[in-house]
């Protein structure tokens, strides 16, 4: 994640905001992803001194928005 963080967050930021969790043939999916997902960042979160991505409101918004996808 290190190398061009600030396009990954903003690409994921962006895939994950266009999700339609009601879509039948994505929607069975999509929470379980998310809360790997999350946990995936929110490792990156433990370490901000080796990402500092985590401090961006990019970063900040991504992790809001797949905590509320995943707890649908």
């Amino acid at each position: 994640m290190t190398s061009d963080a600030d396009l990954k967050v903003s690409w994921l930021k962006e895939a994950v905001m266009l999700l339609d969790v009601r879509d039948p043939v994505v929607g069975a999916h999509v929470p379980g992803i998310m809360k790997q997902l999350q946990n995936n960042l929110a490792a990156l979160e433990r370490s901000p001194q080796q990402y500092p991505i985590v401090s961006s409101n990019d970063f900040r918004l991504l992790v809001l928005v797949i905590k509320s996808i995943a707890s649908e």
